[in-house]
């Protein structure tokens, strides 16, 4: 699986919202018109720049970029018990 983010995207969400790194995984989950793939993002902002702004605007951004839902999660909220297998899967953009 490859990055759903282009170089110019990546270089984008670094400068307009001062992502430092960001993964992407897709997972399937059934819903009654069949598989849908649910995007997860995880990232961290360069210093000083994890504002809930940044935040927001990166999730909007990127929703309206997939047109769908996606979910946006920060690499520090996760607990540390759950690192190696969540983020064993990434794909880093």
């Amino acid at each position: 699986m490859h990055s759903p983010c282009s170089g110019n995207t990546n270089r984008f969400l670094k400068k307009r919202f001062g992502v430092e790194r960001l993964a992407y995984s897709a997972h399937s989950y059934g819903v009654k018109s069949g598989l849908t793939a649910m995007l997860t993002f995880w990232l961290t902002f360069r210093k000083g720049q994890k504002t809930f702004e940044n935040y927001m605007d990166c999730k909007f951004y990127l929703e309206n970029l997939f047109g769908r839902k996606v979910d946006l999660v920060m690499k520090t909220r996760l607990k540390t018990r759950f690192r190696p297998y969540i983020l064993g899967e990434v794909i880093y953009a």
